[in-house]
């Protein structure tokens, strides 16, 4: 439910956080798959919204971490339901963040799988503006070079991961 169509090859995601919305498309020649979330960082989560969103290592150790936080688990999930179906939960995703250079390392913990092998880091990039955080992520394509007009859900999964700028 509230899951957007693409076209026949392409992917994409859409956000929207306080005054802001956006989207991103790409094609699924050039990638495997694309993430974006938007959220205002003011106010600052509820304690136990933020015990529900970090995982114990996680703790916020700065002012507007656990939002961003928060949202770059909203985006990896965006970026990886339409080609796996797998529902993670907060919890199932472990994040570094670096505030100095925007950029963010995720890794999925527990039995989620890709293939034969599990999936490994995937690193992204956010961005504040306006009193909000803006989060990206794109995963390369496993076809990248070759091309494929296949959905996502019936590619193989990706190779690798990049990042994108927010």
């Amino acid at each position: 439910m509230g899951e957007p169509l693409w076209p026949a090859g392409v992917v994409g995601s859409i956000s929207h956080g306080g005054r802001l919305a956006g989207a991103v498309a790409a094609r699924t020649a050039d990638v495997w798959s694309v993430g974006l979330d938007i959220e205002l960082l003011e106010p600052p989560l509820e304690a136990a919204v933020e015990r529900m969103v970090l995982r114990p290592g996680e703790l916020a150790r700065g002012r507007h971490l656990a939002r961003i936080a928060f949202a770059i688990k909203e985006c990896v999930y965006k970026c990886l339901y339409p080609g796996t179906g797998w529902r993670l939960g907060f919890h199932d995703v472990a994040v570094e963040i670096d505030p100095v250079s925007s950029h963010y390392t995720a890794e999925i913990d527990g039995p989620w799988r890709m293939g034969a092998s599990t999936l490994g880091a995937l690193e992204g990039r956010f961005a504040i503006w306006r009193g909000h955080v803006l989060v990206g992520l794109v995963m390369a394509s496993a076809d990248q070079g070759r091309g494929t007009d296949r959905s996502p859900r019936g590619r193989r999964p990706p190779r690798a991961c990049s990042s994108a700028s927010a």
